[in-house]
């Protein structure tokens, strides 16, 4: 798990599951922080930012965000496209602050990502712990038993732990939500968490398959805000 860090040359840490396009325009280095402003307010205010550009960065925006514009020819539908890509991209984002947990045992100088879902049935709004060395997700007995018929039993899971053959449960979790925008359904593992020390709040952990589900996640230490794009 990647632990935030002020020496970041950027102040940031990012995870990117999309491939993303190439370009020798120069202008095309830029930062999906600049080609994407999530916090503008207004779509006039993202318009006039194309429309700024040169229609030859535009292009090299569009190919970046996979828009074509091979039929486009004048700079204003160029910059339309644009801003209308940016404003797409900006509605499938979700900026949540920066939560961590620190002196986990193991790895006490370590800082997780917490993230907090909303989750159907009886469970609301649960926090979980960002784990990009795991790759399936984790919920525990408690939390299984709060999600009741909102969540599918799979099929059992047998394996070998240090007291012997062990059986945890697989479960589909429908309806899963991040800040504001809908990701589907969870598939997680229910596991006893109470050796793990985790605070008691604390209803699971998200892997890999959680954080491929985001095109990319965005953690920027010096605001303190962790950003996903879907």
């Amino acid at each position: 798990m990647p632990t935030p860090s002020s020496n970041d040359d950027e102040n940031k840490i990012r995870w990117s599951f999309a491939p993303r396009a190439s370009s020798s325009s120069s202008s095309s280095s830029s930062s999906d922080d600049d080609a994407a402003p999530a916090d503008a307010s207004e779509d006039d205010a993202l318009r006039a930012r194309a429309m700024a550009l040169r229609a030859r960065a535009i292009k090299s925006y569009l190919a970046l965000m996979s828009v074509a514009s091979a039929n486009l020819f004048e700079k204003e539908e160029l910059a339309k496209a644009l801003a209308d890509a940016w404003i797409e991209k900006r509605s499938k984002t979700v900026n949540l602050p920066l939560r961590q947990i620190v002196g986990m045992p193991g790895n006490p100088r370590a800082g997780y990502v917490v993230v907090t879902l909303d989750l159907p049935g009886d469970a609301g709004f649960v926090d979980f712990l960002v784990d990009s060395g795991a790759t399936t997700a984790i919920v525990s007995p408690r939390l299984r038993e709060m999600l009741g018929a909102s969540a599918t039993d799979g099929a059992a899971i047998r394996g070998l732990g240090a007291m012997g053959e062990t059986v945890r449960q697989k479960v589909t979790i429908d309806g899963v939500g991040v800040g504001s925008v809908r990701i589907g359904a969870l598939d997680a593992v229910v596991t006893d968490l109470d050796a793990s020390g985790l605070p008691a709040v604390v209803g699971g952990l998200l892997g890999l398959e959680f954080l491929s589900k985001a095109r990319s996640v965005l953690i920027r230490t010096g605001s303190h805000t962790t950003a996903f794009a879907w």
